[in-house]
């Protein structure tokens, strides 16, 4: 995602449904590459469940061409969050 993207007003939301039927909006703040891999950094579009934080996804393609969004152990969210900090420190207001 280009640095002028996230200077769009538009936000983008991914709608997906997890292992329990439920269906999750999150806004997409940034998609990064890390180790060959495309990875969404994501935050919930529902103000009610922001304190959650954010949501890291690994975006695989399947055989129909099309694109589904999974889980990461913690060693690799936290990896692809420092990513995300550093190329986005500019923009957002990190705490520590």
């Amino acid at each position: 995602m280009a640095m002028e993207e996230l200077l769009d007003d538009e936000v983008d939301i991914l709608e997906i449904t997890d292992e329990d039927g439920n269906d999750l909006a999150f806004e997409i703040l940034y998609s990064l590459d890390y180790q060959d891999e495309e990875y969404l950094v994501l935050a919930p579009a529902d103000e009610a469940q922001a304190e959650e934080g954010l949501t890291i996804l690994k975006v695989v393609p399947t055989r129909k061409g099309m694109e589904e969004f999974v889980t990461v152990d913690e060693d690799t969210a936290i990896a692809v969050y420092n990513q995300f900090r550093e190329l986005t420190k500019d923009i957002y207001d990190f705490e520590d």
